[in-house]
């Protein structure tokens, strides 16, 4: 018969609890979304492409809705200007790239669905280095589509916390 009523593996999950909360560790939770960003209608040169989908699906994972047609309840994200490209940062001694920098740049302004100005027009920037080895040329063009949509949603994130941020000195969060 034993004395504890625990399992060895319990006792360890115990053990990893007490320590994640005694360091202070606890679940991030939602992002606390203000009302006017519970409804956003998303105007963009390419609605379907580029960084409106990112936007897009980052505000569906954070618990808001987006639109396409005009709403009279909706937020209306206004992207100005999207820039996508690529850049040689280095050449290796046979004069190929061997290293780029990726550059996603978004311009951006949130506007009331009477038209007023919530956030004024800004611009959000992100760049990435990228090593291009020539020993793998397999599946590089892949690649480097994929760290593009990757970019392009941390993107949409920082564009979201942008925006929660100018609105959250203004009006509170919705519960």
């Amino acid at each position: 018969m034993r004395a504890f009523p625990f399992q060895s593996g319990q006792w360890y999950l115990l053990l990893a609890v007490l320590l994640l909360s005694a360091c202070g560790f606890h679940p991030r939770g939602g992002l606390g979304l203000p009302e006017s960003l519970l409804r956003v209608r998303i105007e963009a040169p390419d609605p379907w492409g580029g960084i409106a989908a990112a936007l897009r699906d980052a505000l569906d994972r954070v618990g808001a809705g987006s639109t396409q047609r005009p709403d009279p309840a909706s937020a209306v994200l206004k992207i100005l200007d999207e820039r996508s490209g690529w850049r040689v940062l280095s050449v290796g001694s046979e004069g190929r790239a061997s290293e780029y920098e990726l550059l996603e740049e978004v311009r951006f302004a949130l506007y009331a669905p009477d038209g007023r100005e919530l956030v004024a027009p800004q611009t959000v920037r992100l760049t990435r280095d990228v090593v291009f080895d020539e020993n793998r040329l397999l599946g590089k063009v892949a690649e480097r589509e994929q760290l593009r949509e990757q970019a392009r949603r941390e993107l949409a994130r920082r564009v979201i916390y942008r925006i929660r941020s100018q609105l959250a000195k203004h009006e509170p969060a919705a519960s």
